[in-house]
C-alpha cells in the first residue's frame, strides 16, 4: 500500500468496506437530507423497531477541545484550495 497516494488508499479502503456483505452503508449526505428515512432504514437493517421520529437536528456543543466540522454538504470549497481540488479530482479519476 505504500505506493498508493492518500486518496488512492482511501478509495481502496472505502471500496473494501463497500464489498462486505451484511454492512449498512450510510452516506453523510443522507443523514443531512433525510435523517428520519435513514434511521428507518438503519433500524430495519438491524431488525430493531424505530421508537421515535427525530424532529430536528440537534446542534453540537463546542465545549472542550474537540473540533467538529460544520457538517454541510459541499463545504469542501471552504477547506480545499484549487490545487487541493485538482489533486483530488486527478486521483479519483
Amino acid at each position: 500500500y505504500s505506493s498508493l497516494s492518500r486518496i488512492q488508499f482511501w478509495r481502496h479502503h472505502r471500496d473494501s468496506w463497500l464489498s462486505v456483505t451484511n454492512v449498512f452503508h450510510l452516506e453523510f449526505n443522507e443523514t443531512i437530507s433525510n435523517l428520519n428515512e435513514t434511521l428507518k432504514s438503519l433500524s430495519e437493517f438491524m431488525n430493531i423497531p424505530q421508537k421515535e421520529v427525530i424532529k430536528e437536528r440537534k446542534k453540537w456543543s463546542k465545549k472542550g477541545t474537540v473540533y467538529f466540522r460544520k457538517g454541510i454538504p459541499g463545504d469542501y470549497v471552504n477547506e480545499f484550495n484549487q490545487g487541493d481540488y485538482d489533486y483530488y479530482q486527478n486521483e479519483i479519476n
